[in-house]
């Protein structure tokens, strides 16, 4: 066996001592669970707790075998480390690499994890709408099943398209199914700001409180997602963006808006779209509080687009004088996103759009290469140390 990279005790001056071990895994957890807090504010978060508990564990068993490769016996190897230095020093220094490793851990099981979840429930949902009804809407929807056999949705559907609001491709659903990069931010009423900038005269930023006691109304319209379901008669209430408007003042050639959302995501569309009579801000749909799922507390609901325009979790726009591609534009979908005119991707095909989707995949991976620079940092300091007694 090769000579280790650090000298350690032989297993006949150091008897196993598990305490050590405990601490080992309780600090490899509470980097898991500390990541799964700190991590509330960018991707990936939509996590669940007992993630991060198994990130931990997961933490613990790479100490171990970094351990192993450094010493012929794991535990003596730690024992000697707290012998060597006559107190907990070097524990703790050991404490702090579980730490960063949880979290390591448990960004890149996360992240790998959500992704494949994410497209799992894209093409699910796809799927759905193009076929039956589940078994859970015709339960919900009994007296309409009794009518139409399935909820009603291929009569409704049917009718849609003979009265032209069913644009070309898409397909009716009674639900709204819920898809979306990235995970749910948290919402905290005393921090959210909402901000106007770019071409203004002077910039604006409103608090939650202010931007709710701007005038509010109620819009009826219909919904299209690219990913070819419509959901019609949704019923909106919240702010116009005309009235919005109402408290700046454009500069010349301000034509275009980079609307901005949590996670750094945008979305550009010119302003003249904006300004129609049926986009707003909105904080309720039909009736109830919009869910944080769907872009609670206020998403931006541009009818007329499809529906990666309405853009959820909004929190600023600018006022350009030309137009800056957002997230998914620069992804591969199409500048302008017209569902009348099937404008869903901006390739020659849906394979040369996934391409370009995936091109830009490494910004998931971004939370995870952070905490690796971290772990890299921390481990530096540990080849100087002396482990020998």
């Amino acid at each position: 066996m090769p000579s280790s990279l650090l000298q350690f005790p032989p297993l006949s001056t150091c008897q196993p001592n598990f305490w050590i071990l405990l601490v080992m895994l309780l600090s490899g957890t509470v980097g898991g669970v500390l990541n799964y807090l700190g991590a509330r504010g960018e991707e990936p978060k939509n996590a669940s707790f007992w993630q991060s508990l198994l990130g931990g564990m997961v933490a613990s068993f790479i100490v171990l075998l970094f351990l192993n490769m450094i010493s012929s016996n794991p535990i003596d190897a730690v024992k000697g480390m707290v012998n060597a230095a006559g107190d907990l020093s070097k524990l703790f220094v050991l404490a702090g690499f579980c730490l960063v490793a949880g979290g390591s851990s448990w960004a890149f099981i996360t992240t790998l994890s959500a992704r494949v979840l994410r497209e799992t429930k894209a093409t699910r949902h796809e799927v759905q709408q193009m076929t039956s009804y589940t078994a859970e809407n015709l339960i919900s929807r009994g007296t309409e099943m009794a009518l139409f056999g399935d909820g009603g949705r291929r009569e409704l559907e049917k009718k849609a398209k003979e009265d032209g609001r069913l644009p070309p491709g898409q397909s009716l659903t009674l639900k709204w199914p819920v898809l979306h990069y990235g995970g749910v931010p948290h919402f905290d009423a005393a921090k959210w700001d909402f901000k106007i900038s770019g071409l203004v005269v002077e910039p604006v930023r409103l608090t939650w409180e202010e931007f709710r006691a701007l005038p509010q109304t109620e819009v009826t319209s219909d919904f299209h997602c690219v990913t070819r379901w419509s959901r019609l008669d949704n019923r909106w209430k919240g702010v116009l963006f005309t009235d919005v408007m109402k408290l700046i003042k454009p500069k010349p050639g301000a034509e275009f808006a980079l609307v901005l959302a949590e996670e750094g995501y945008t979305a550009n569309v010119p302003l003249a779209d904006l300004l129609r009579p049926d986009v707003l801000f909105t904080f309720e749909h039909d009736g109830e509080p919009l869910a944080a799922q769907h872009g609670g507390p206020l998403r931006l609901i541009v009818p007329h687009l499809y529906a990666w325009k309405s853009v959820k979790w909004v929190r600023r726009f600018m006022l350009l004088d030309h137009d800056r591609l957002g997230f998914w534009e620069r992804n591969g979908y199409h500048a302008y996103g017209d569902p009348w005119k099937e404008q869903r991707y901006s390739g020659t095909s849906r394979s040369e759009a996934k391409n370009l989707r995936a091109r830009d995949a490494s910004e998931s991976y971004s939370l995870s290469t952070r905490r690796l620079q971290l772990l890299t940092r921390l481990i530096a300091p540990m080849k100087s140390l002396n482990w020998t007694r």
